[in-house]
């Protein structure tokens, strides 16, 4: 079974530690080191650029081995510069320039480009990532060998302080040949890059699951519509009576002494007053009651009756009664006067 290679999805987009253990484990399927060599150098170049680790220390041995042991061939003389800090042992590093290389010269000619490369990953990885509210994303363009552009993302980059350092990492892409896609290599010529800054305003987590009793909710007692104060002006206004009247209506009508109304007392206030003439008595006498008859069908409808308990028609019984009272009084005090 042929191993399947990483691509540009896997290098630049999985975690770290499953990441280097696939690496691991093409390398010990395939044997193939140039490719192996390669898939180093991308994520040297995502540890320099991304806010995360990425580090390569913990196949330190594999890439040692790789360097000291594997056929020499091109790839490896080439990025072989990118590895240097991996060989504490100044020995072992000498002896990989001698299996590589004819002489100093030479390592120095065919690696003058990578070398300038190396001191700008070196520069980026002392940088400190800058703590932020947002989150930069790296968005770059490249073309394939056929001249096609393509686009290339790297989220959560670090803050970008030099232009020219960044175009210089991003360069490094353009050196490597692992990336195909129908057999046609990509990142062939490097054209142009933006950093771009946006607000994390949203994180999808696991939710925690909690279990609830159910309850079954009380039943409530119907609560009586409640009257607004608009409303019940509305109804004292229309029987000509405040609040206090309409609650106190009950108890004049059950007395056998009831309290006179404000009709009666108007009527005896003037029969108590001495006439000043007869004109004035005869206006008195002829004066319209202070309460007029109007028609039921344009009467308001009345409402009392749900306020003090009792049916409307035991309440127009008391009324014509009161009115049948006011009347005898009224002539009553005719005769008096005669």
């Amino acid at each position: 079974m042929n191993a399947a290679s990483l691509g540009q999805r896997q290098l630049f987009g999985i975690k770290k530690d499953n990441l280097l253990k696939r690496i691991s484990t093409y390398f010990e399927e395939t044997n193939n080191a140039g490719e192996v060599v390669e898939y180093f150098v991308a994520v040297l170049v995502r540890h320099a650029l991304s806010v995360g680790d990425y580090s390569i220390n913990e196949l330190s041995d594999l890439i040692r081995s790789i360097f000291l042991t594997s056929e020499p061939t091109d790839t490896l003389r080439q990025h072989c510069v990118y590895f240097q800090d991996y060989f504490p042992d100044e020995k072992d590093w000498k002896t990989v320039i001698q299996r590589l290389f004819a002489s100093e010269a030479a390592f120095r000619d065919y690696t003058r480009e990578a070398s300038a490369y190396k001191a700008l990953l070196d520069e980026k990885n002392r940088e400190v990532p800058v703590l932020s509210d947002y989150q930069f994303n790296l968005v770059s363009v490249f073309k394939d060998v056929t001249g096609k552009r393509h686009t290339w993302a790297l989220q959560n980059i670090k803050k970008v302080q030099s232009t020219e350092q960044t175009r210089g990492i991003l360069k490094i892409l353009t050196t490597l040949t692992i990336f195909k896609t129908a057999g046609v290599r990509r990142f062939a010529e490097y054209v142009r890059y933006k950093s771009v800054k946006g607000r994390v305003d949203a994180e999808d987590v696991e939710p925690v699951v909690t279990i609830k009793e159910e309850q079954t909710p009380a039943a409530k007692t119907p609560e009586k519509p409640k009257r607004s104060a608009a409303r019940k002006q509305a109804v004292a206004a229309s029987t000509g009576k405040n609040n206090a009247a309409l609650l106190y209506e009950e108890d004049v009508e059950q007395t056998s002494t009831a309290l006179p109304d404000e009709a009666s007392l108007d009527t005896a206030s003037i029969s108590a007053a001495p006439p000043s003439s007869s004109k004035t008595r005869g206006a008195s006498e002829k004066a319209p009651s202070s309460t007029k008859y109007v028609p039921e069908s344009l009467q308001k409808p009345d409402t009392s009756y749900m306020k003090i308990g009792k049916t409307k028609e035991q309440i127009q019984e008391a009324r014509e009664e009161r009115k049948r009272q006011r009347k005898i009084k009224k002539a009553l005090n005719k005769r008096k006067r005669r």
